[in-house]
């Protein structure tokens, strides 16, 4: 599914021309990004614009993409003055503890309102795999040091459908490790989460990322 989620529209036609040319070009002059006809205050009104939203950037170079900049038109078709969705990276966390059991979170929010699996974390910007479990363990609070064998499991690439359709797709690595701390239920208005059997009955990731299956596998829900 190759799709868009919004339009530039709020950005004008000459603001849009300019992140295409600097995508295609490390700096750019004001005369080379300077459209036919077009007086050279009004396109100023333009690029001032684009600065201050740290889209562009100016130097003695020229003119040239911010790295937040970088980021957008990575994200987007300019062709068709579009972002696309894309799937949503980061780290699945497949927690134990002695007995066996497994860290599962309930979730209370969409995309995946009331379904029960292994705890998600986003990657951020900047941010590697690893850093990404360590905040995911804190935020569910816990003690790294109570986290032995804080290690890379498989990659991830699983498809969440409802009704035949594509609710929610999510890809990145799973992080395994063994808890050796207090376990207690977390709950929170993004959900609940809480330590169970391995054989857990709702539907969920929790077999296939004991086997290590985890990956490019489609889940019903």
């Amino acid at each position: 599914m190759d799709e868009f989620v919004s339009n530039l529209d709020a950005l004008h036609h000459i603001q849009q021309a300019v992140l295409r040319q600097l995508t295609y070009s490390k700096y750019l002059s004001h005369t080379e990004l300077l459209p036919d006809g077009m007086a050279g205050n009004a396109f100023n009104y333009h690029l001032n614009f684009l600065v201050k939203q740290k889209l562009i950037e100016k130097s003695d170079k020229g003119y040239t993409l911010s790295a937040l900049g970088r980021i957008v038109v990575e994200a987007m078709s300019l062709d068709a003055k579009r972002f696309k969705l894309r799937p949503t990276c980061g780290v699945m966390l497949l927690l134990e503890d002695s007995e066996r059991r497994v860290l599962i979170h309930k979730s209370r929010r969409q995309p995946l309102l009331d379904y029960a699996g292994l705890p998600f974390g986003k990657l951020r910007i900047s941010a590697n795999y690893k850093a990404t479990a360590e905040r995911m363990i804190i935020r569910k609070q816990m003690d790294l040091a109570d986290v032995k064998d804080l290690k890379f499991h498989s990659p991830l690439n699983v498809i969440y459908e409802e009704d035949e359709e594509t609710v929610c797709h999510r890809t990145g690595q799973i992080w395994h490790g063994l808890y050796t701390g207090d376990k207690k239920e977390i709950e929170t208005q993004n959900g609940l989460t809480f330590w169970s059997a391995k054989d857990f009955k709702l539907k969920s990731e929790v077999g296939l990322a004991k086997s290590g299956e985890l990956n490019d596998c489609t889940l019903v829900i």
